[in-house]
């Protein structure tokens, strides 16, 4: 489970990182897991690490629905349209996806389904005809072929050392060590407005060389490994 917090944590840096504007900002938790704000579009993502499970239809199943009432109620009120995105690592099973997505695919997979013993149709629920499920299949991005933990995690230190031309130890224990931390505490604030944070705001967040205690990632790295790289680094001539 906490291998699941990290994920979606470092896919949320990884997106700020690598954000063109420091203008541009993310929200953790409001639309979907990750919602990425730039000056011409939002994108919701839904961000998944199901490393031991089989990729089943029934998985995302619920996220299309979500997205897809999502896609609806702001088509009723006006209000500009997102982009959505399925984000998600599978042990096997991705060959049961067939891409790109048709009407049919997604109503017979996706928008049909039982719950209490009642069958449910999501998209006549929500009086959808084919145009505008093809509308929200052009919003729509799926990759069920998501990159391992470890992959995802070695490109968030390779943005950061980027990012502050600083030593490996530096990205992992300083910036990253300040990036999880503000992260996380971005996902607990109980309002949403509070969950967004500009590129640049985030940048200087993390501009802090301080070996800070953080038990998360005391948790990440495991206390063992944590202590004998702390020693190597400051008490090993």
């Amino acid at each position: 489970t906490i291998r699941g917090y990290f994920y979606q944590f470092d896919h949320s840096i990884l997106q700020l990182l690598r954000l063109s504007n420091g203008l541009d900002s993310i929200d953790i938790e409001r639309i979907e897991d990750v919602d990425i704000n730039t000056a011409t579009e939002t994108t919701a993502i839904q961000c998944k690490y199901y490393a031991k499970t089989e990729y089943n239809h029934s998985v995302i199943g619920s996220p299309i629905r979500f997205m897809l009432s999502d896609y609806k109620n702001r088509k009723d009120s006006s209000r500009p349209s997102v982009r959505y995105r399925i984000y998600g690592k599978y042990e096997s099973g991705q060959e049961k996806l067939i891409l790109p997505l048709s009407a049919d695919f997604l109503r017979k997979h996706f928008l049909t389904y039982k719950e209490k013993e009642i069958q449910h149709y999501h998209h006549n629920e929500l009086g959808l005809t084919d145009d505008g499920l093809d509308e929200f299949i052009g919003l729509l991005t799926i990759d069920i072929n998501a990159k391992p933990y470890e992959e995802q995690y070695q490109d968030v230190l390779s943005e950061i050392r980027s990012c502050f031309s600083c030593s490996d130890f530096e990205a992992e224990h300083y910036y990253y060590n300040n990036a999880l931390s503000v992260v996380r505490s971005l996902s607990t604030q109980p309002n949403v407005h509070d969950r967004r944070i500009k590129k640049a705001d985030f940048i200087s967040r993390i501009d802090k060389k301080e070996l800070l205690f953080n038990e998360w990632f005391i948790d990440l790295k495991g206390r063992k490994e944590y202590i004998r790289e702390i020693r190597k680094q400051y008490f090993t001539l």
